[in-house]
């Protein structure tokens, strides 16, 4: 926000442009998964975004690709002449954020039914930073297969799955990168894995171990009525 103009009638919030949208609308626009060196682009800037406003015990508490904004920039690859498009990261909206506690738990129960952790769906008192590594699952998951861990056309179905913490993983994703969600989709918020600049590059190591197929892909499922690419086959864990 840059600046906050107001009049008897209206209150005018001067914001910030991003030209490249949500990453649920780019997520929907391709048809299909991402490349995993752009997926691998992403999720590292997201998780370097969040742990910054977690070492000031800022919690977002709405951590979702609408949330998540994309600057087109263009950069030149080191030791050539050559240049390339990337997509830069902005955190958006707010809005439910929150101080963590630092002395208890937090007790509000807010965000997106998808991208909830499952001690907020069962009303628990939680912390904001563990529930925000849960978010961030989902959108790993969402970037590596172009779809939603949990989801149904039934909220309350949705809820149930992520109270359980019942999620499918396609078998093309490496045993490397189904430890790594299934260490972060946790559904015990104690045993949950933590972000710091120690485990990011343990993170980039999974992911960089890939796909065996990066061509997999079948009819697209809706997910809050838009399309995504659903991935087959699938393995179920939790």
């Amino acid at each position: 926000m840059y600046d906050v103009w107001s009049s008897p009638k209206e209150l005018y919030l001067v914001l910030e442009y991003v030209q490249g949208g949500e990453l649920f609308d780019y997520l929907c626009s391709r048809g299909s998964r991402l490349p995993l060196l752009e997926a691998i682009s992403i999720i590292k800037q997201v998780l370097a975004g969040v742990s910054y406003c977690h070492r000031f015990n800022i919690c977002h508490r709405d951590l979702k690709p609408e949330n998540i904004l994309l600057v087109n920039d263009t950069v030149q690859i080191q030791g050539t002449t050559k240049t390339m498009q990337i997509k830069r990261v902005k955190i958006a909206d707010f809005g439910m954020s929150t101080l963590d506690s630092l002395n208890g738990l937090l007790r509000t129960s807010c965000g997106s039914p998808h991208y909830a952790s499952p001690e907020i769906v069962k009303g628990h008192k939680y912390s904001g930073a563990a529930s925000d590594i849960w978010s961030c699952g989902v959108i790993l998951y969402a970037l590596l297969t172009s779809r939603l861990p949990f989801d149904d056309p039934n909220v309350n179905n949705v809820l149930k799955k992520v109270r359980d913490g019942r999620f499918h993983i396609p078998d093309w994703v490496v045993p490397e990168g189904k430890d790594l969600l299934t260490r972060i989709l946790e559904v015990d918020s104690t045993k949950r894995i933590t972000v710091n600049s120690h485990l990011l590059a343990g993170w980039e190591t999974a992911l960089n171990m890939g796909f065996t197929d990066e061509t997999n892909t079948c009819p697209s499922i809706t997910a809050h009525g838009h399309a995504w690419n659903h991935p087959t086959p699938c393995t179920e864990i939790g």
